[in-house]
């Protein structure tokens, strides 16, 4: 069947329809409604989040940290250079391979603190003036819960590179020692 007939003949049934149902022959047949969706309404821009403040870290602590090898253990030495609030507790890192790379530190337990004697408690922080010098306890090379040689459940450190790390109170600065061995 061609279009023009399939049209025609189109045109005639929806008249016929339309005479059908009461529509007078004069009436125009207007056109299937088409479905038209609703407007989309535009999205509400997402308000921006202001990234949260940091912490002033505050100035960094002003110190010269060496250590001591001897027979009595491992002894750390800070210089205090410039006015320092120091974390009274020391971290112990071992290095995980021949070096401390970033992220390749094992923190060591151990008690080891900012105190003048082993029967000292360890500051929670401690605020050292310019010329001041600070000698705590020998780390016995030990690790575990006490590192002034009266551990109730300590062991020998494994061999290997390791470091002292003083941390500014607020902790987001770090002072670290040179390095050395336990053999």
């Amino acid at each position: 069947m061609n279009r023009d007939l399939l049209f025609s003949m189109t045109l005639a049934f929806l008249s016929l329809q339309s005479i059908a149902c009461g529509a007078s022959e004069t009436e125009p047949v207007a056109p299937p409604a088409e479905t038209v969706a609703p407007p989309v309404a535009e999205a509400e821009p997402v308000p921006e989040v202001a990234e949260p403040e940091r912490p002033d870290p505050g100035p960094a602590p002003e110190v010269e940290i060496s250590v001591r090898d001897d027979l009595d253990g491992v002894t750390l030495v800070v210089r205090v250079t410039g006015e320092s609030s120091l974390a009274g507790r020391v971290t112990l890192e071992r290095a995980s391979g021949e070096t401390f790379g970033e992220g390749e530190a094992v923190v060591v337990p151990s008690a080891l603190g900012l105190r003048a004697s082993c029967g000292d408690p360890i500051p929670e922080c401690r605020e050292l003036i310019a010329g001041a010098e600070l000698t705590p306890p020998a780390w016995t090379r030990k690790v575990g819960d006490d590192a002034c040689g009266e551990c109730r459940e300590c062991s020998h450190a494994e061999r290997g590179a390791y470091r002292f790390v003083v941390t500014s109170c607020n902790g987001l600065h770090r002072v670290e020692s040179p390095t050395f061995h336990v053999r």
